[in-house]
């Protein structure tokens, strides 16, 4: 499992992610200031926002093959997401929003998605509570449910 972080809005917050050692980080969309950032810091690979036409096709003209894709919720999501992959066979994607333990197969089944993100991994309860064992169980039963979708 590779811990990111998101979701980053402005290149400061790309700068605390890369210095606290995330393996990546998301952010909602393209915008320039943290695209800019991220190819600076190419240490921590940095995942826009995309999940229409023109912004799957504006974020891979600016070099980002891996995308960012919110909110994730519902069938017709996952439809287009299905769809995108013969269109843009160079895009890959990590749908977040609305993945959860009873689609995250689903999701994992599609060839163009590379990872997913889900807040029920960590809800923010068991963490305020300290709870690690809980924690800890819903991301080994996730990882379980990740190598079935695979």
């Amino acid at each position: 499992m590779l811990l990111g972080i998101g979701t980053i809005t402005s290149p400061a917050q790309l700068e605390r992610a890369r210095l606290l050692g995330a393996g990546f980080a998301v952010s909602r969309a393209a915008r320039p200031p943290c695209v800019g950032a991220a190819r600076k810091h190419q240490a921590s690979p940095t995942y826009p926002g995309s999940r229409r036409w023109s912004e799957i096709m504006a974020t891979l003209d600016d070099g980002f093959a891996t995308m960012k894709f919110f909110p994730a919720r519902g069938r017709r999501w996952h439809r287009a997401l299905k769809s995108f992959a013969p269109l843009f066979d160079q895009a890959a994607f990590c749908p977040t929003g609305g993945v959860s333990e009873a689609n995250l197969p689903d999701y994992l089944a599609l060839s163009n998605v590379v990872a997913v993100g889900g807040s029920w991994l960590a809800p923010e309860a068991l963490a305020q509570a300290g709870d690690w064992a809980a924690i800890t169980a819903l991301a080994a039963r996730g990882m379980a449910l990740a190598r079935r979708g695979r």
